[in-house]
């Protein structure tokens, strides 16, 4: 007899992008077009813990975490104009795109992988230094999301052997938590898809994926441009 969480796992990765793809979209033009309507911005919160999910299987499952790594950092570079020009009309310092956030994740996650098999307290204390240290380069370049969104990263890997109920549990109530946001408590909304994760792959697409985030904030800076010449 199947257990419930068999039962429910009906979900894959490339589902669970696709979910979050929405609901990030959603949440962007509700910030660009309709600020006042806060329920658009609610539902955007479903969106970070799915990336950050899947970033997180994406490392534990990647052939090459290096390879990895240098595809995150592209990315981020390739989007940072488009999140300025969406953000704030222009080039914009005050705040980094969500993928240099998984990006330091990433990199934490290495260097924690990597130090963590050296078997020694010095390492295994070194390991935990470098993923705060990398949280702590987040928040000092304000990425979206800063420390709480590597913390979120390291929280889905390392409870990764965890009842899958109380890694997605501990680890939204911990980012939620050092969010500091009470409207960032909308994101417990994310662990209904995840509880729903079958483990496998689906269709890949990581494409897609990938050049939607930059696409669509470009969409919406050359919308919003639009409207102001009407």
């Amino acid at each position: 007899m199947k257990t419930i969480s068999e039962r429910i796992s009906r979900l894959d990765s490339t589902t669970l992008k696709f979910i979050a793809l929405i609901t990030m979209a959603i949440d962007h033009v509700g910030m660009a077009f309709f600020p006042g309507i806060m329920w658009l911005r609610a539902i955007g919160r479903i969106a970070m813990p799915i990336f950050a999910f899947c970033i997180a299987e994406g490392f534990v499952h990647t052939r090459n975490r290096g390879r990895y790594l240098l595809r995150l950092v592209i990315f981020a570079a390739v989007s940072e104009l488009p999140y300025d020009l969406a953000v704030s009309g222009a080039v914009d310092w005050q705040s980094q795109n969500v993928i240099i956030t998984f990006a330091l994740s990433a990199a934490a996650l290495i260097c924690f992988d990597w130090l963590s098999r050296k078997k020694n307290r010095l390492c295994s204390a070194a390991a935990w230094t470098a993923v705060v240290l990398f949280a702590g380069i987040a928040a000092l370049a304000h990425t979206d999301y800063g420390f709480a969104g590597v913390a979120l990263v390291f929280g889905f890997y390392i409870l990764r052997d965890k009842p899958r109920a109380v890694r997605i549990g501990v680890s939204l109530i911990c980012f939620a938590a050092l969010d500091g946001i009470l409207f960032e408590l909308w994101c417990l909304m994310s662990a209904v898809p995840l509880l729903m994760y079958n483990g496998e792959r689906g269709a890949g697409l990581k494409w897609t994926f990938y050049l939607f985030y930059p696409l669509h904030l470009l969409m919406i800076y050359f919308a919003l441009l639009g409207l102001m010449r009407l």
